[in-house]
């Protein structure tokens, strides 16, 4: 973040993986999980943490909603 010169509000982390989730939740950043068949294989509890949980079949419908709507609500911080 400070290399960037960006707060951890502002960044938004896509994952398929609870190690995605754990890094955006050990700096502050919001997340969006993508539940995959990895994902099944991974610690679902921290990956239900997530901000945001979109299945793989979701993604064209609902992806592009999700991260606009993280940017809405960033610019409201």
């Amino acid at each position: 973040c400070e290399k960037v010169k960006v707060s951890p509000s502002e960044i938004l982390v896509i994952g398929d993986n609870s190690r995605d989730i754990e890094g955006a939740l050990n700096i502050g950043a919001r997340s969006i999980a993508i539940q995959t068949k990895i994902s099944r294989m991974t610690n679902l509890e921290i990956f239900q943490k997530a901000d945001e949980i979109i299945k793989e079949d979701e993604i064209p419908s609902k992806l592009i909603d999700a991260i606009k709507k993280f940017m809405i609500y960033r610019k409201k911080d």
